[in-house]
């Protein structure tokens, strides 16, 4: 079976919607995707305000 490839912002989406639905706790969450809670935490606002996962000090910087 080959290895399925997913993004940091897939597993960030996804695990926010895992959250939306109401089935798992924060600490279930950070535990499955492997993240802190103050992480999660930091991203919450950013999806609930439509804004992007980026840092804003980043936005528009040449890579």
């Amino acid at each position: 079976m080959p290895f399925s490839e997913i993004c940091r912002m897939e597993e960030r989406i996804r695990m926010q919607s895992d959250y939306d639905t109401g089935h798992w706790s924060v600490m279930e969450l950070c535990r499955r995707y492997g993240v802190s809670r103050d992480t999660f935490y930091l991203w919450r606002p950013r999806r609930s305000a439509g804004r992007s996962a980026r840092p804003p000090s980043s936005i528009g910087s040449p890579r």
